[in-house]
């Protein structure tokens, strides 16, 4: 019968000796019960050889003696125990939650009891009707995202006990990398190559997303190493490489941030006026040396090289429209992370000479006087003089050259206009005067064969004075 309950047990069978002779086999019967009549005397020794799944074989034997004579019946009452069972629960380390399809190896100790099973949807194994003794119960597969816990747990189970064991899975630790700009907001698609230290030569190409992150889960635990390969074209690469140690059941995070190309600012402008000057060209090379590029200005005289490398940068005008002079000088800028750098040039109008021939007596413009005109470079070690031309006085009495180059401009009178002499202050027919011209400043001359007239265009900036005959 059964152990706890006293309730009988049919289908057990029980060996029946007589003097250490097998005498009989029997099994009980729906009342758990053998019933032997008209037995011989003697000693009598009944062993149970088995009995229901459920329950454990009593295996100590029982004997009894039978006498001649005796008329009540005698009775030997085995119990059994029943078999014991393993009831086993897996949970998140973390969360406590269930998990479900875990593969587990059950292995009796000692016997040839060897099977596998896996959790139900509630995370668990329950398992009975087994043979009592030590077990080894032995993860095979852990569920995805979790750490396979490899650890070998001996269960002993006893009959009429139950055992139940908790079990649990730490998550596979995750990896957040953070990416920021230099003024703190999120930079999208920059690019990462992530590694475990200890293989380094399996490694992870990641981009950050939209918010400027990215997210790996389900890493193995240890130090990975993060190093950014491409960064946003506004933005310095980041060379460096950092390292981040991952835990179990953790996530580690690690924020990187850039610092933001430089921009160069060029402002081009008139020396006298301050008003803009638009289609300028500049060169800007390198400290090595190497051309960069070439940048021109719009119609504010504005030109931007946007996203360069901090560094010495050499600024050169390339061409100038005119009438303005290529008369600035190069300057050398430093650009430094984070902060764009602004430089400005100036150039000053090409002169203009302004020739006015007017009557003597009246003051009334002439026109047809012809003129020569010079030019003498301000470089010159002999003094040479190169001619630009003949040139007419017009109904204005003017000649207008613009466009000059800065220097000495030699101007002679060389026939008057008709029904007019040429006033002689001199032996000689002509009269010719030496004006310097400056990049700052035009000059008028105003003929009457005896004097010349200069006016002064900037009034901050006199043009200097005209030399005497």
């Amino acid at each position: 019968m059964d152990q706890q309950s006293g309730e009988r047990l049919s289908g057990a069978t029980f060996e029946i000796y007589k003097d250490t002779e097998l005498f009989d086999v029997k099994t009980t019967n729906d009342n758990g019960e053998i019933l032997l009549y008209d037995l011989e005397p003697g000693t009598y020794l009944v062993k149970e050889v088995a009995t229901d799944d459920e329950h454990v074989v009593d295996s100590t034997p029982q004997q009894i003696e039978l006498k001649a004579g005796q008329t009540a019946t005698q009775e030997l009452v085995f119990f059994n125990s029943k078999k014991p069972g393993i009831h086993l629960i897996k949970v998140d380390s973390v969360t406590m939650k269930s998990l479900p399809n875990v593969r587990f190896e059950f292995k009796l100790v000692g016997g040839s009891y060897r099977q596998e099973f896996v959790t139900d949807i509630n995370g668990e194994i329950d398992l009975s009707k087994l043979t009592p003794g030590a077990y080894e119960v032995r993860e095979l597969e852990a569920p995805d995202g979790y750490l396979i816990d490899d650890a070998v747990r001996v269960v002993q189970i006893n009959p009429d006990e139950d055992a139940s064991f908790v079990f649990t899975n730490t998550p596979m630790p995750s990896l957040k990398l953070i990416k920021t700009s230099s003024d703190g907001s999120r930079l999208a698609g920059v690019h990462f190559r992530i590694a475990r230290i200890e293989d380094g030569t399996h490694y992870l190409d990641r981009i950050t997303d939209e918010n400027g992150e990215i997210n790996i889960s389900d890493l193995e635990p240890g130090v990975y190493s993060v190093q950014e390969t491409a960064t946003m074209s506004d933005h310095i690469l980041d060379t460096r490489k950092y390292h981040v140690e991952l835990f179990p059941g953790q996530t580690s995070t690690i924020t990187i941030e850039n610092q933001k190309r430089p921009n160069l600012i060029v402002y081009k402008k008139d020396a006298d006026t301050g008003e803009p000057i638009p289609g300028t060209i500049f060169l800007v090379k390198a400290a090595d040396g190497h051309s960069v590029d070439e940048i021109k200005t719009d119609s504010e005289g504005k030109a931007t090289l946007d996203n360069l490398l901090p560094g010495v940068y050499e600024i050169s005008e390339k061409s100038v429209p005119s009438p303005w002079l290529m008369d600035a000088a190069p300057q050398l800028v430093t650009l430094y992370p984070n902060r764009d750098h602004t430089v400005y040039f100036e150039n000053h109008k090409k002169p203009t000479l302004t020739i006015n021939k007017v009557d003597s007596i009246t003051g009334s413009p002439i026109q047809g006087a012809k003129f020569q005109v010079w030019y003498g470079s301000n470089s010159t070690t002999t003094g040479e003089l190169n001619s630009l031309g003949v040139f007419y006085s017009n109904a204005s009495g003017q000649i207008v050259i613009d466009n000059l180059r800065d220097g000495w401009y030699k101007v002679t009178e060389l026939e008057p206009a008709a029904g007019f002499t040429i006033k002689q202050p001199a032996p000689r027919s002509f009269t010719s005067r030496a004006v310097r011209a400056k990049p700052w400043c035009s000059k008028t001359l105003r003929s009457t064969l005896s004097w010349w007239k200069s006016t002064i265009p900037s009034p901050a900036r006199p043009c200097p004075d005209v030399p005497s005959n």
